[in-house]
């Protein structure tokens, strides 16, 4: 494809025509953060997982999307990303509690509940029990003599509060 003179006599962008900021190549920038995205959702077959094209689709048509390419230049964003694509981890609540990164699982919890992938939680008690499955998995590591009853407590008294 050659790249399409606009109307103001510049260069624009080779797939939408757009004369906006240059991402990648002679792509403009939300065509580049399309692209970038829809490699990362590769369900591996080739295409985006049907249960993230909604997270596609806001995230392509977001106000800069110079802020997602900088967003998807931290590696942890498409492992996970790819990770939930592909389903090795599951897209739900708990999969993402198992997340390595949990920061970057939290911020994309927040996008997959607006996008309605995800149903829309409590966040603080979300923050809790990722923390608090965390931190049970490493006394588990350490094989501490009172993880059975930290786990009870827990579950039992703390979480339905």
């Amino acid at each position: 494809m050659t790249a399409r003179p606009s109307a103001s006599g510049g260069v624009g962008c080779t797939r939408c025509g757009s004369t906006g900021q240059p991402g990648h190549g002679r792509r403009c920038e939300r065509c580049t953060l399309t692209d970038k995205l829809v490699a990362a959702l590769d369900d591996g077959t080739g295409r985006v997982n049907p249960a993230l094209t909604p997270l596609l689709e806001a995230l392509a048509a977001m106000d800069k999307p110079r802020a997602g390419l900088i967003w998807l230049q931290n590696p942890k964003v498409p492992q996970l990303l790819g990770d939930l694509a592909t389903g090795r981890i599951p897209l739900t609540h708990e999969g993402l509690h198992a997340a390595p990164s949990w920061r970057t699982a939290a911020y994309l919890r927040d996008l997959l509940m607006t996008c309605g992938v995800l149903p829309t939680i409590d966040k603080q008690l979300v923050h809790y029990e990722t923390w608090l499955h965390r931190r049970l998995a490493d006394l588990a590591d350490g094989d501490s003599p009172h993880l059975r009853l930290l786990r009870q407590f827990a579950g039992w008294y703390q979480l339905p509060r």
